[in-house]
């Protein structure tokens, strides 16, 4: 996971239909009904591809590229539905449906992150204070799952090649909850790993040739190296924490 910028302006349709929607929900839920969220208004094409942009085509979670093989989700940080505090637990009656077209609790996920792995999950370190209504200030909630926008979750991880492990309580839990550790996952990262690794090692035995005749060369091995570690590269996390540590990371 990396941190990821989220554009200050919203797709106007959250605005323009978002808000209406919420007001019917809350009458909906002010006669002890479920709100019947419209997912044509968050899953619009509009929003979708405003946060395909943001995130630069990869999940906000695992880091993979995700539309070259699959549409991918739009994924409510704050269940929009229901909520619970782990597997095995029983259900809240309703989730975060004031913060369903909420701009700042949408990002782009695959479908593993989100589907198999996120789904209504919520976990909190002070569950007492879960809020239930919107006039309940979302301040006082302490998510154990880390929101990539608000949070730099880079600090807060090591890896071991292609596998991750949490520094603190909420990337543990974000990485176990999720399964960001997934065999699948892992291997794919592992690969990637070796990849850039063999690279580099090739780039600086050429450097240290130090044959004026390769620096043309040399440029744009640096520019692909510095590319594995940019915003839109996959698993630019794990590639810039490895590259602190030399490219060693094992």
């Amino acid at each position: 996971m990396i941190r990821i910028v989220r554009p200050k302006s919203a797709p106007k349709i959250l605005a323009e239909k978002g808000s209406a929607a919420v007001k019917r929900h809350a009458r909906q839920v002010a006669k002890g009904k479920a709100a019947k969220i419209d997912n044509a208004i968050y899953g619009d094409e509009s929003v979708k591809e405003s946060l395909v942009a943001m995130q630069h085509e990869k999940c906000a979670y695992c880091e993979s590229k995700v539309t070259h093989v699959s549409a991918g989700d739009v994924e409510h940080f704050r269940p929009k539905g229901r909520s619970k505090q782990a597997d095995g637990t029983v259900l809240l009656v309703r989730g975060y449906w004031w913060l369903a077209y909420t701009w700042d609790n949408l990002l782009f996920a695959c479908a593993k992150c989100n589907q198999s792995g996120k789904r209504d999950l919520f976990p909190l370190g002070n569950a007492a204070n879960v809020c239930l209504q919107p006039s309940d200030p979302l301040a006082k909630e302490s998510p154990l799952f880390i929101d990539p926008v608000a949070v730099d979750p880079e600090p807060q991880i090591e890896w071991r090649g292609g596998v991750p492990r949490g520094l603190t309580t909420a990337a543990e839990t974000t990485i176990t909850g999720l399964d960001l550790r997934r065999r699948p996952l892992a291997v794919r990262r592992d690969e990637h790993y070796r990849t850039v690794k063999h690279f580099r090692e090739i780039h600086l035995a050429l450097e240290a040739k130090g044959d004026p005749a390769d620096a043309e060369l040399l440029a744009r091995n640096r520019a692909k190296l510095a590319a594995w570690e940019g915003d839109s590269a996959e698993y630019a996390g794990m590639i810039r924490a490895a590259v602190k540590k030399g490219l060693s990371g094992r």
